[in-house]
């Protein structure tokens, strides 16, 4: 997932996982695992990613990794 650190939280772009491998999962385990890294190291993230959007929102559990003031595409903060 390509980002860049802006103000000390990363800014997470557009992904696309290949067609051939759609429907294995991949993508929420690449999700799950950059949400992890945030958490570690107490990092924010701006969201700039349809899929990563609705991860975090169907995953509350990683909505505090979500910046308040540049959530990106988390327009409401809805859970």
């Amino acid at each position: 997932m390509p980002y860049c650190i802006t103000d000390g939280r990363r800014v997470l772009g557009h992904a696309e996982i290949d067609e051939a491998s759609c429907g294995l999962g991949l993508s929420e385990t690449f999700i799950r695992v950059v949400f992890d890294d945030l958490e570690e190291r107490r990092q924010r993230a701006t969201v700039h990613c349809p899929a990563v959007d609705r991860y975090v929102k169907q995953h509350v559990k990683y909505a505090d990794v979500i910046d308040p003031s540049h959530p990106g595409i988390w327009f409401d903060g809805a859970h």
